[in-house]
């Protein structure tokens, strides 16, 4: 491979890991969630899960999941995944609050 090939390659690949290119990935796989007509593998689901980061990741797919009415249908992996991303979002809650307690003795 020549030098200058090394050299787009490298400024390709930094930009593929860049913080900002890697935010906006996550950000439309879970903006994707609110408008999809589709209901997405569990495997989709699953990395969706361990990607949660913020509340409004837990939100969006707890809405998904909730407009799908995944939970309670029979299958088992949905049941489970959906009681685990509304246990996990609480806590999340509360450790926010929890965090925020300091600013309420005022």
């Amino acid at each position: 491979m020549s030098g200058f090939n090394r050299i787009i390659e490298s400024i390709f690949q930094g930009y593929k890991e860049s913080k900002t290119v890697v935010d906006r990935k996550h950000e439309c796989k879970f903006d994707e969630l609110g408008y999809t007509p589709f209901l997405f593998s569990d495997k989709y689901l699953k990395e969706l899960y361990l990607e949660l980061e913020s509340e409004e990741d837990y939100e969006r797919l707890i809405n998904y999941m909730d407009r799908f009415d995944l939970y309670g249908n029979g299958y088992k992996f949905c049941d489970q995944l959906y009681i685990h991303t509304k246990d996990d979002y609480e806590k999340l809650k509360k450790k926010k609050d929890k965090n925020d307690d300091w600013l309420n003795w005022v």
